[in-house]
């Protein structure tokens, strides 16, 4: 037992040790090691034992860790009000409000209403609600997203009057911003709910000396309280004074971010910048507001930790800030703002020469790449701009764990409203991964648009006392993150020489908070925004870094990586490691199963009429239309044919988006532009079947209304689950590829059409596209080990993803049922799918780059999925015992690759069984 609880103190300190310092890309091994010792202790687990590894995670933001160890802990058997608070937060910051409500609700019902627990589950369900509500983008906002501001509104409330003095100001200030929220998006509240009074009061409250607490944390409540002010004086008109009550909010926000111990400091930053941008509606700008804002995210990029997270919008607005001299900017920085600002400036420069490099097959970024002028590393290679990455993130071949450069491509901020794409087209040199790590590629087409980084070449010195630079910064698009741009606590630890004999290459090792996408950024020095350095890797796993500049030992705190540029530079001037290729060509769109070719060729008009004439069977349409190459299987779009013997004057596109194209594109007509997709065309076209269908020949068999995603509408080339129903029931069908079960709940459209149709039951089909869609199967793989089974290769974050999809389901049931109470639902589960190894995009490709090579494995790690996500379907049958029917597919198209069209949808006979399991179902309740 000694010997476990040493393990696990162990793994505790090199948890605290990895997140004090901000090096998150390390904290997955200690954590593995930590959570299994744990589960091997003997002895009760305490508080003591996770205590601390729970607080540093959360003051990292290493949310999604923190989400992970607090669910471990909990399965262990620990009711702890603490992990359960710590597990909601990170489900809250990581995106999942919805998943923390049940967490929340459960500390609120077990702890009494004094209890300090049972204030703090109030306001972070009222923070819960609020970021449901922010979050949403859509208009106009349903019933259920505006009834998520109230829910915030009166959670804060409860809490704010129940709080204690010291946590009277973050309840009250959050009321404060809901209600002005409330009051500007137009979403009712009782009558007399002002936030004015409210705001007094905290400002009486604060300046009195009766707050207590963090006295920082005071004086960020005290400046969102004049922004507050400023916001209810500007929309009488009084703009004046507005403005003189934003530069008091200066003034107090300027006192809370120049705390002498910035260690604790980005957190709340982030959260005050999270308040202003999402609840209050102030982004970066030339107005009082938004150079409020520009101020605060200038300052967050100085601090430890802190990170900007700018869209090119905000961008553009920050640089434009930048060349600002007002009270406002001042307030905040204090008197070394224009230097600041300057500097501030270079940096998101430099910025637009960052690119994202994207895995095709996934559409998930993989790392990070920047344009360079080919001759500033080798004078043949003249003005062309080339992409400098990591040999392990593309190459040709790529070092493990990267992919080919036929399999990617890369975007610029820059180029977000035209969405261009550059294709990875050649090699021109690389260096592999144990050496310098470099992959030096061109991009087609050719960029003349984006400035190259200016290069400092010159850093040679292989002893850090021989070198003035102290810091470096990072430029890069971490995984699945907007540009993020690390600008503190980037102290260079070490430089020199790996080789004791103090020859061959030269390294950094540096101390600056990165994440998983950073590798191949840019790594700056810390005056002229030049590259000093390419970002290589984070701290190892297991052991640590020994010491560079030919001194024997290792380091003693965990650092980051990066090969400097002059080696870089040296390599290719002496034509090391040469790899060259043609261009990657664009592989065609699979042709679909028993397509039938056209017969002649369709003007825009005559496909528009065919399309819409209810006597053509949607297969003989089969030869005019095709899969769009760019559209994704979780939501398959059809266009019309691209060839002109089929179809007339459609335009040629590209597999990529800003790909080069031949140059004989006809003009498209408005109508074309109308038949761009075509998936919304054949849903209309069902719904005009249902009305011939009930209206010709007084329809006596059961109606029902159908809602879903692919399995419901699988337009022209398969004849999907509705199709095949169709024969025997009428059928309205809202099916749409692609939907979400987030969207048919809050949507409305199905309460619409039941009120409209009046039918014996309702469809559904959904879950597909919100557990898998966007390449979210690779946040559940772990990294293939020998010996692993099915559950073994699934990381915890599934389990969570499941949970926000059966509370859609949830959500929409209960909307149903309110509607009337005696309609019949039927719901199905998927069959298991059927990976496809390396010719698998969707699901087989994931699964091979995380090292899950084998297809039975595959296949059976999508079959894990599936059953966990229908037992929890299942489920409802009790929880709406007469009304909720689940329609069990495990099984029903098998594992049969003829009865499969692709991965995830199964062919014409692979439906046909599909819906012989409704009609079973269905005749076993209604009969018919």
């Amino acid at each position: 037992m000694g010997e476990v609880c040493k393990e696990v103190a162990s793994a505790a300190r090199d948890i605290e040790a990895l997140a004090g310092q901000l090096q998150l890309e390390a904290l997955a091994g200690p954590i593995e090691r930590f959570l299994d010792a744990l589960a091997r202790m003997s002895r009760a687990i305490r508080r003591e034992d996770y205590a601390g590894v729970l607080k540093s995670l959360k003051d990292a933001r290493a949310f999604d860790h923190l989400a992970r160890v607090a669910d471990h802990i909990q399965r262990l058997g620990v009711d702890d009000g603490l992990v359960a608070r710590d597990q909601a937060q990170a489900l809250i910051d990581s995106g999942q409000p919805v998943a923390a409500v049940p967490v929340l609700e459960r500390i609120a019902m077990t702890t009494s209403s004094e209890q300090e627990a049972h204030i703090e589950a109030l306001g972070l369900l009222g923070r819960a609600h609020k970021q449901i509500y922010v979050e949403y983008r859509h208009r106009p906002r349903p019933p259920a997203i505006e009834s998520a501001l109230r829910q915030a509104i009166s959670r804060y409330a409860s809490a704010y009057l129940a709080a204690a003095d010291d946590k009277v100001g973050w309840l009250g200030i959050n009321l404060v911003a809901l209600i002005a929220r409330a009051r500007r998006d137009g979403v009712t509240l009782p009558s007399g709910v002002d936030a004015v009074p409210i705001v007094h009061h905290l400002l009486a409250h604060l300046q009195g000396g009766k707050a207590g607490g963090d006295e920082h944390w005071n004086a960020a409540v005290a400046g969102e309280c004049y922004v507050a002010l400023a916001d209810a004086e500007a929309r009488e008109g009084r703009h004046e004074s507005a403005r003189e009550l934003l530069e008091k909010a200066a003034h107090w926000y300027g006192r809370y971010v120049h705390r002498e111990d910035g260690v604790k400091t980005a957190f709340p930053l982030e959260g005050s910048l999270r308040q202003l941008n999402q609840v209050w509606g102030i982004t970066a700008g030339r107005d009082a507001k938004g150079q409020l804002v520009a101020a605060l995210n200038a300052r967050l990029g100085e601090m430890r930790g802190g990170r900007l997270e700018l869209s090119k919008s905000e961008t553009q607005a920050m640089l434009s800030f930048a060349e600002m001299d007002d009270v406002v900017p001042q307030a905040v920085l204090g008197n070394a703002a224009p230097r600041r600002l300057s500097w501030l400036k270079q940096g998101l420069t430099a910025a637009a020469a960052v690119g994202r490099i994207v895995n095709i097959g996934t559409g998930l970024p993989v790392g990070t790449g920047f344009l360079v002028r080919g001759g500033d590393l080798a004078p043949s290679l003249g003005e062309e701009l080339l992409l400098l990455t990591n040999a392990h993130v593309v190459g040709d071949p790529p070092a493990a764990p990267g992919i080919d450069i036929e399999r990617a491509y890369v975007t610029f901020q820059e180029d977000v409203e035209s969405r261009s794409r550059y294709r990875l087209t050649e090699v021109l040199m690389q260096s592999p991964f144990e050496a310098l790590d470099y992959a030096l590629v061109r991009l087609s087409p050719r960029i003349e648009h984006l400035r190259p980084l200016s290069l400092a070449p010159d850093l040679v010195a292989d002893r850090l006392d021989d070198m003035a630079l102290r810091h470096a910064f990072i430029i890069g698009h971490p995984a699945r993150e907007e540009l993020c741009i690390s600008l503190n606590d980037t102290e260079v630890l070490d430089v020199g020489y790996k080789r004791k004999e103090r020859i061959g290459d030269i390294y950094l090792r540096y101390r600056t908070p990165t994440m998983p996408g950073n590798s191949g950024s840019p790594v700056f020095d810390d005056n002229d925004w030049q590259v000093i350095a390419m970002h290589h890797a984070g701290p190892p796993q297991k052991g640590g870094l020994r010491n560079l500049g030919g001194r024997s030992g290792f380091m003693n705190e965990p650092a980051n990586e990066g090969v400097a540029l002059a080696s870089i530079i040296q390599s290719i001037r002496s034509k090391y490691a040469v790899g060259v290729r043609g261009p990657a060509v664009a592989a065609a769109a699979p042709s679909a199963a028993g397509e039938q070719p056209a017969r002649e060729a369709l003007t825009p008009g005559e496909l528009a009429a065919k399309l819409n004439d209810l006597d053509i069977p949607e297969e003989l349409l089969a030869g005019h239309v095709m899969l769009d190459p760019g559209s994704d299987a979780f939501s398959p779009r059809i266009v019309p044919s691209h060839d002109p013997g089929t179809v007339q004057h459609i335009q040629r596109r590209d597999l990529l988006d800003g790909a080069e194209t031949d140059g004989r594109a006809e003009p498209e007509s408005a109508l074309i532009v109308a038949l761009a997709a075509i998936n919304p065309i054949i849903r209309a076209r069902r719904q005009a079947m249902y009305w011939r269908k009930v209206q010709r020949g007084g329809w006596k068999g059961l109606r029902f209304v159908a809602e879903g995603d692919s399995w419901f509408q699988y337009p022209i080339f398969v004849k999907d689950t509705i199709r095949h129903l169709s024969d025997d029931y009428a059928i309205y069908s809202l099916a749409g590829a692609g939907d979400t079960m987030r969207h048919m709940a809050s949507s409305g459209d199905v309460l619409k059409a039941i009120e409209q149709i009046r039918p014996d039951g309702v469809l559904l089909s959904g879950g597909g596209n919100d557990l898998l869609g966007e390449g979210a199967l690779n946040l559940y793989l772990r990294a293939y080990r020998p010996g692993d089974d099915p559950r073994a290769c699934l990381k915890e974050p599934l389990e969570q993803a499941i949970g926000q999809v059966i509370y859609f389901y949830k959500v929409l049931i209960e909307d149903i049922l309110r509607r009337d109470p005696k309609l019949k639902i039927f719901a199905h589960g998927y069959d298991r799918g059927w990976p496809d190894g390396e010719s698998g995009r969707w699901l087989g490709l994931p699964m091979m780059g995380c090292g899950i090579k084998d297809t039975e494995l595959q296949r059976a790690i999508t079959a894990e999925i599936i059953e966990r996500f229908s037992a929890r379907l299942r489920a409802f049958e009790a929880d709406y015992a007469g009304n909720f029917h689940f329609v069990d597919c495990l099984g029903a198209v098998g594992p049969v690759r003829e009865r499969w069209y692709d991965e995830l949808h199964p062919s014409d006979a692979g439906f046909a069984e599909v819906a012989q399991r409704f009609r079973q179902r269905i005749r076993s309740v209604l009969g018919g």
